[in-house]
């Protein structure tokens, strides 16, 4: 059957978007369900953008589908569609008929030429004054993990200095290869967000005619992924698993089902490294369905539950980048098998070149069976992991299966902060000026890692108090930052951690948890180094002051968690040892936003209380009016690479919150 277009929705919504900028809101306004944006608006409102996903998200249909709608009117809409899973549905509109689309495959070669032809010219014209006035040529390019690093360089560029010329990237996403790619501080970086299930509810019910709530046919988790939806479709199945789809799928095939599994296989080897040089046997025609990579991987790893476990993991040693979804579904078709178990031990102990990838393959299985004979080597490998120069979305999982497993670190260890002397400011902003030189003349102890979602929970299950994290429980995320925390949230937590800490002798009676102070936060950020460059941002990990950017981006993605890195939300805490302050603190440079206890003022522009930093001039008075902003320091996961320098001064009114403000603690005496 043809599968009807769904309009694909991006994991940015109308709060992130206000979360960037500037905004008033009362505290005690009701917080509603999210509203995403469309992958076509994201692109009208985006001159340079990155659309990034893994293997059947849609992103080619997608960009497609756009540059046809262009090409025939210039309009995409108006259309109503739905925008989260309450059933909210907004127009959208492109309405630009002065763009011209085109559309290129980064893995054909004479496409690409002809692209760089095409982009030449128009930089030409443009450069020269000649080029049409008020036309704009959108150039999309696909699969751009498929270039190399200066040719996509290239591109960026060219774009960039012609103002008449858009472009958008798409990128799908290996799961063990690098990510850590520097596409230019003004291309604007999303995620393809899963088909919501009221997408999916709404568009069975209309090929079936029936009631939304009716539907069965496309609901399950798995379906979420829109090339697994088509399948779900095509055999009018829930979808609760890859597996099962591909099983409903072979059962109809009849006597073709071997011939197609074995097929899929050899296009998959085809493609592996230890294949190139090898002669391919006889090609088989895959059906049209089974050509999408997805579905090849799901039928790959059918076809070698038949072979010998050995013949599986050597394919992976050999090639992980490929083979890695195929071993994934083969050990979910074992689980809490006496196979699973021993493809889990397969891969703990393969190879030695690819030990921590073998290690986080078999953590994904071990997520679902209870065997616990390999727990704590793989924790282990998982903390080696944190530490190794690798991709960091693969230590972003070791930091991820860590949570569930069980994080052995001390994520609530603290950090001694001594007297001393440090710059504080920034020349680089008049909201740091002027730069001080600042006296600490009491130490003080601060968080070495932001207050986490397990420590958080267990202050909302003692207290009742109510938290609006859609995943601050979730056990992935137990060792990240907590966020959607209010001023007053932190203020509450402070109090409880006191109370708790004191009882635990944690810490004496004479101490008490608090936030910390601009001064403090900053000092413990930075250290003591001076400020050489009058007009430079300084960062944690020092002694670089970046005034040229794109030089250093691949060193500072590597750093944090800020909005070239590409993750956009916080990820477990710790995971860049090359970002750590001067006094061992983890993540002072992006990932989440930290409160200070330190107030900006009322308005969202200009600060109520000036530099040279007073602490008694009412600046810290703790129960002023909650129309007062305090300020937030660190930057975060969306932030550009200017927040998250130490002296950037970010500012929220206290009874708001979002998915990336968050906060660490400090700990002095009650005398201080």
């Amino acid at each position: 059957m043809e599968t009807p277009y769904i309009t694909p929705l991006i994991k940015f919504t109308h709060t992130d978007l206000a979360a960037k900028g500037l905004r008033k809101r009362d505290p005690n306004a009701a917080r509603g369900p999210p509203i995403y944006f469309t992958a076509a608006e994201i692109v009208r409102d985006n001159r340079l953008t990155l659309i990034e996903g893994p293997t059947g998200t849609g992103k080619t249909t997608f960009a497609k589908h756009l540059c046809s709608a262009i090409s025939k009117d210039g309009r995409v809409g108006p259309t109503a569609v739905l925008r989260n899973e309450e059933g909210l549905a907004l127009e959208e509109r492109w309405d630009c008929t002065n763009v011209e689309a085109r559309y290129f495959d980064a893995q054909d070669l004479g496409g690409m030429v002809k692209m760089g032809e095409d982009l030449h010219a128009l930089w030409g014209a443009a450069v020269a004054g000649k080029h049409d006035e008020g036309r704009e040529v959108l150039f999309v390019v696909d699969g751009v993990e498929f270039l190399e690093a200066t040719h996509l360089a290239t591109i960026v560029k060219t774009v960039r200095e012609a103002q008449n010329l858009r472009l958008l990237l798409l990128r799908g996403l290996d799961p063990v290869g690098s990510r850590s790619w520097v596409y230019g501080r003004d291309v604007q970086r999303f995620s393809m967000l899963p088909l919501l299930e009221s997408q999916r509810r709404r568009t069975v019910g209309d090929l079936f005619k029936l009631d939304a709530a009716e539907v069965t046919v496309g609901t399950g988790v798995a379906a979420a992924l829109p090339v697994h939806f088509t399948l779900a479709l095509e055999t009018k199945n829930r979808g609760d698993s890859p597996e099962e789809l591909v099983d409903a799928w072979l059962s109809e095939r009849g006597e073709r089902a071997t011939v197609d599994l074995k097929a899929a296989f050899d296009v998959l080897e085809a493609t592996s490294k230890t294949s190139k040089q090898a002669q391919p046997t006889k090609t088989v025609e895959l059906p049209p369905f089974a050509k999408h990579k997805a579905i090849q991987q799901l039928l790959a790893a059918r076809h070698l539950l038949g072979q010998p476990l050995e013949a599986a993991v050597s394919l992976f040693s050999s090639s992980p980048s490929t083979w890695w979804e195929v071993l994934a579904s083969m050990s979910r078709r074992l689980h809490l098998s006496e196979e699973s178990a021993n493809l889990i031990e397969k891969l703990v102990n393969i190879s030695a070149d690819h030990t921590h990838v073998g290690a986080l393959l078999a953590a994904k299985t071990l997520q679902d069976t209870e065997y616990g004979f390999c727990r704590e080597t793989i924790i282990s490998h998982m903390l080696t992991i944190l530490d190794m120069d690798i991709p960091i979305h693969l230590r972003e999982e070791a930091g991820a299966v860590l949570s569930r497993l069980g994080d052995p670190r001390d994520l609530t260890a603290l950090a001694t902060i001594p007297v001393g002397r440090f710059t504080m400011g920034s020349w680089a902003s008049p909201d740091t000026q002027p730069v001080q030189l600042m006296k600490v003349t009491k130490p003080f102890k601060i968080g070495i890692h932001p207050v986490i979602n397990s420590a958080y929970a267990k202050f909302i299950k003692e207290t009742g108090r109510e938290w609006k994290s859609e995943v601050g429980k979730h056990p992935q995320h137990r060792n990240v930052p907590a966020t959607d925390v209010s001023w007053y949230d932190a203020q509450a937590y402070c109090i409880w951690l006191t109370s708790a800490w004191r009882k635990s002798k944690r810490i004496d009676e004479d101490e008490y948890v608090r936030l910390p102070t601009e001064p403090e936060w900053e000092y413990a950020a930075r250290g003591s180094k001076p400020h050489p460059n009058k007009f430079a941002h300084a960062y944690p990990w020092g002694p670089e002051f970046v005034t040229n950017w794109d030089q250093c981006a691949k060193d500072f993605i590597d750093s944090a968690n800020f909005a070239d890195t590409g993750f956009d939300r916080p990820v477990a805490v710790g995971l860049f040892p090359r970002g750590m302050s001067p006094f061992g603190c983890f993540d002072m440079a992006g990932n989440v936003w930290e409160w200070c206890s330190t107030i900006w003022g009322d308005h969202t522009r200009h600060r109520m209380f000036l530099y040279p930093y007073i602490a008694d001039d009412g600046r810290e008075e703790l129960d002023a009016d909650w129309a007062l902003r305090r300020v937030l320091r660190g930057g975060s996961f969306a932030a550009p690479a200017e927040k998250i320098s130490v002296s950037y001064r970010g500012h929220l009114e206290p009874g708001d919150s979002w998915r990336g403000n968050g906060f660490r603690i400090v700990v002095s005496k009650v005398s201080d």
